[in-house]
């Protein structure tokens, strides 16, 4: 069998508080509990990938739990969703339009490429 991947950002503490001075609080700014950074950013994680992938209509799964750190480490991350290469969809498994992808860079605030990620399932 293949393995499975996907093409995406892994999503990172610098791409969450780029996001989150933007204006995308969570629940843990309401003041109503101690803030944690930590805590913080894992939710943003998520958050992010939910609202870029509604914002720009992706067609995959906003997130998916992937390997982002090179071979031989098993540390899972979160990552932004562009393309899945075992879907039935030919439209999931399609490649994403570059200005799609510069659109999203400029979100992320990153100058990376998407990189093919392998899914932690």
């Amino acid at each position: 069998s293949t393995h499975h991947y996907i093409l995406g950002w892994a999503i990172t503490d610098e791409m969450c508080l780029v996001l989150c001075r933007r204006g995308y609080p969570t629940s843990l700014h309401n003041g109503r509990q101690p803030f944690n950074e930590a805590k913080h950013l894992n939710r943003l994680r998520f958050f992010v990938c939910g609202i870029l992938a509604h914002t720009y209509n992706l067609p995959c799964a906003s997130y998916m739990l992937v390997y982002p750190a090179l071979k031989h480490s098993r540390r899972l991350g979160v990552a932004l969703v562009l393309s899945d290469n075992q879907v039935y969809s030919d439209l999931q498994r399609s490649l994403p339009d570059p200005a799609l992808v510069d659109e999203l860079k400029k979100e992320l605030d990153t100058e990376d490429e998407p990189r093919w990620l392998p899914r932690a399932d």
